[in-house]
Parts: structure tokens; sequence; C-alpha cells
């Protein structure tokens, strides 16, 4: 009898069953991390603002059941920098009207199961539900986002940012130069009193910045200097690759002969970001011969053999994936030789792209939306999903792509068919 009781008392208390399995424990905010102000920046192509939260505390950390994250409005902060030396966050989001209210969140979700960081409605409303009060403001009275960062200038006294934009490069978290300050960098990445950092922020900017002729000429002998870091040199070669639309043939010719003698020295142990450029260049067949034997097993032989011809680079990327292992954490390998198959309009990248749906256990689901946009473009079948990122309806549309694929794989074809330069 008292047993009897006692089940319809739990019963009235949790409800139904079915409601009971189909409803997961909600997620929580375990931790806040308080929000100072809001800077505002410029709008991005897509839409999205440039957002910088000031924060009173920073502790952002995750795992499977931990998740920092950022809300404004119910919307989700693409967060493209965490900077705890000045306590701020910066990412992109979209914003409300000017004369609208900003409801903004910082914190970390707690979830007792797994957590899914893209059920973007639940975390929002964990956040919503919590007892922490939300940063509010109009849009139109947020201070703004300049090229230096204001934050830093209050907390050190320092001078405004437009009085300091001529050298904000050498402290701003991405150095990018504008063109009157080119000539400044180059001559910092020349120099041999330059110190460390700077010389590296010189570098980077200069590699980031858009073609000069001093540039790419400064950027070659960093590239080139044996005495140098590889991850200096990996950044000047990075600049010099994204250059080759605007470097004039004669300059281009000199630099590649400049980098395929560094390979001839070198061999394996050229910096990536060169044996890359060269690719690029189109000396996949050079780069080959030069590495010989010691290709297989090297770190960039599936971007080479991607760039080589014939049969037989394609049947060595497929063994490559054959003794790949497929688990998660694998998945950027089998990523990248499919894709490389693809490219060569081998089919057998399709079926391996194709299999990764079925991984299990990944870290985000934004893998498969990157795989999918990938398959989507050479295939031309998308099954109307199209986002920049992961969003939920592409769990509709993957078992339609490879429904798709096992009764059309046979008979695809690759159109127009590949062109070898």
């Amino acid at each position: 009898m008292h047993q009897t009781l006692r089940m319809l008392a739990l019963a009235a208390l949790i409800g139904p069953a079915h409601l009971a399995l189909a409803q997961p424990p909600a997620p929580s905010v375990a931790e806040i991390n308080p929000i100072v102000e809001i800077y505002v920046g410029k709008t991005q192509p897509d839409g999205r603002m440039e957002v910088v939260f000031h924060l009173k505390a920073m502790r952002f950390y995750s795992n499977q059941r931990l998740y920092g994250c950022m809300f404004v409005n119910g919307n989700i902060v693409l967060i493209k920098e965490y900077n705890s030396e000045d306590s701020y966050v910066r990412g992109h989001v979209k914003l409300p009207g000017a004369e609208e209210e900003i409801v903004a969140y910082s914190g970390v979700i707690s979830h007792p199961t797994k957590l899914d960081p893209h059920d973007h409605a639940a975390l929002w409303k964990a956040f919503a539900s919590s007892a922490h009060k939300p940063f509010r403001g109009k849009v139109k009275d947020r201070p703004k986002w300049w090229v230096t960062n204001p934050i830093k200038a209050k907390r050190t006294g320092s001078q405004t940012a437009s009085s300091a934009e001529p050298a904000s490069w050498k402290t701003s978290s991405y150095p990018y130069l504008k063109p009157h300050e080119i000539p400044e960098a180059v001559e910092l990445a020349s120099s041999s009193s330059t110190g460390r950092m700077l010389r590296f922020r010189a570098v980077w900017g200069l590699a980031i910045s858009g073609y000069t002729r001093e540039s790419a000429d400064v950027l070659a002998r960093v590239a080139c200097d044996g005495r140098r870091e590889r991850s200096l040199r990996g950044y000047a070669a990075m600049g010099l690759r994204n250059f080759t639309g605007a470097l004039p043939k004669d300059q281009k010719q000199e630099i590649r002969s400049l980098l395929g003698k560094v390979l001839a020295k070198e061999r394996a142990r050229t910096p990536d970001s060169i044996i890359r450029a060269l690719l690029a260049w189109g000396e996949a067949a050079y780069v080959n011969e030069v590495i010989g034997e010691k290709l297989a097993g090297h770190r960039m032989e599936v971007e080479v053999l991607a760039r080589l011809e014939g049969k037989r680079a394609s049947d060595r990327l497929w063994k490559l994936y054959e003794a790949c292992p497929k688990d998660a954490e694998h998945y950027n390998r089998r990523e990248s030789i499919g894709r490389a198959l693809a490219d060569r309009k081998d089919k057998r990248g399709i079926d391996i792209l194709v299999a990764q749906f079925d991984t299990k256990d990944i870290p985000s689901k934004q893998y498969f939306h990157n795989t999918y946009a990938f398959l989507a473009k050479t295939t031309g079948k998308s099954f109307g999903y199209s986002s920049p990122n992961y969003t939920p309806a592409l769990d509709e549309a993957i078992p339609l792509l490879q429904a798709w694929w096992k009764a059309n794989g046979e008979t695809f074809s690759f159109d127009p068919p590949i062109i070898r330069r």
C-alpha cells in the first residue's frame, strides 16, 4: 500500500514517462563573465557587426558539459578573439536597430549530459532564465571600436585612438597595414637591429596587407633566410603566396627561383609555407622530385599529391585514406584526402567525403557543415541547405545527399572535365 502511494506521488511529480524521456535536463548558467561595456565596429559582409565586449572577468572554458559563450538579443556571438590581458572578447553578431536595446549575456553554460552547443535557443533560454542580469543599453549609445584598442588606452592612459593610429599595427591583435605604414614595416622587417616580436609583426603585417614590390622583396629575403625562425619564414612565405595574383611576371620568376634553391638545400626540412607557395605556382613536380622518397609520410604529402599529374598520385592518396583510422581524431586527415581526390575529378574523393558523415563523436557539427558545403559545390546538389555556418537544417539535408550519391554515384561524372595546368 505504502509502496503504491509512493509510486503515485512520484508519477505526479515527474509527469508521464514519455514526456520525461523526451525532455532532457535544461542547461544552466554556471558562471558569469560580467560585461562592463560593449563597443561596436564595422558591419561585416554577412550582415553581422563587429562587437567588442569589455569584461570584468575572463573565465571561458569548454568541455563535454561546459560551454563558454556570449549572446546578444538571442543571437550567439561568433568569437574572433579572446584577449585576457585587456579582458575583452571580440566577435561578430547581428545587432538590433540603432534605437533598440542590446540585451547581452556572457558566461559559461553547464549541462548534466553532453551539451549540444548548436542548440542556441536552449542556451539563450538558460541565460535569460538565470539569476544573472544582462548588460543593457541602446545600440546608438555604444562607443566605437577603432583601429587601436580603446580599452588598453583607457587602462594605460595612452593616446587616443585617432592620434595613435599610425602605429596601431604594432600593438593591435591583427597587424593590418595601411598603405602609408608599409614602408616602415619593410624597414623593420629588413633591419638586423629590430626586436624579435616587432620583426614578427612587421612580417605578418606585410603578408596580409596587399602586394607592393618592396613587400614581396623583403618577404622573399626573410623566407629564404635559414637563420630565421621557422614560424617567421612561414609567415613570409604565406605572404608571397597571398601575392600570387598580383606579382609581376619578372618578380614572380625571381622569387620562384629563390624558393626553389631553398627547397633544394633544405629538402624535407623546408618550411611548409614555402612548399605551399611553390605548389601554388605550379611546381608540384619539382617539389616531388627534390623531396623524393622522403615525401612518403611527410606532413605535406597529401598537398603535394593533390597537385601532381597522373593515376599514381591518385592511387597513393587512396592508399593513405585506407591506412587512416576512421575515428573523429583523424577527421581532418580524411577530409583533406577526400578533397584532394575530388579536386582531381576522382569519384573516390566523393565516396570518402560522403562516408565522413558517419563519423561518431566529432567535436562540432561545423565539421559536417564544411564537408557538406564542399560536396554541394562539387556535385551541384545542395538539397536546399545553404548557410555560412552549421544550422540544424543540415541534419535533414545530409541523408538526402547520401541517398542521392548511393543512387547516382556510379553514373556521376564531373563536368567540365579536369584541366591540368
